[in-house]
């Protein structure tokens, strides 16, 4: 079982966030940066990890499934779809780490423009 598998990027995501919205709160732009960033890496991580396991399911599945996943573009996308069942719970999990990870960086990276462009 993968239990643990998903809890610690769920906690380390969860306490980036927390950061962040502190930094927010007592209006510091730093740490505001910092928690943004940290959000876009663990959030990467924990894509990463979800993708992974995934894959490990293609690869039980059958050698050419997984195979074909992990070297033809878009293939994982059908192996999900054919195999919703078992795919749902690791598939969700990338889902909500990708967004995490796609608001930190945009977000940190329109703060250092921002901080760039008023100086």
């Amino acid at each position: 079982d993968s239990t643990g598998l998903w809890l610690w990027p769920t906690i380390l995501i969860l306490l980036a966030a927390g950061g962040t919205i502190y930094a927010l709160v007592k209006k510091n732009p730093m740490g505001l940066i910092a928690g943004l960033v940290a959000c876009s890496v663990v959030g990467g991580i924990g894509a990463l990890i979800f993708t992974i396991q995934i894959l490990i399911l293609a690869f039980k599945t059958s050698l050419a499934w997984g195979l074909c996943s992990l070297l033809i573009p878009f293939v994982i996308l059908v192996y999900i779809a054919k195999n919703w069942a078992a795919c749902k719970t690791p598939f969700l999990r990338w889902l909500v780490c990708a967004v995490v990870a796609v608001i930190g960086s945009s977000l940190s990276m329109y703060g250092a423009f921002a901080g760039a462009m008023a100086q």
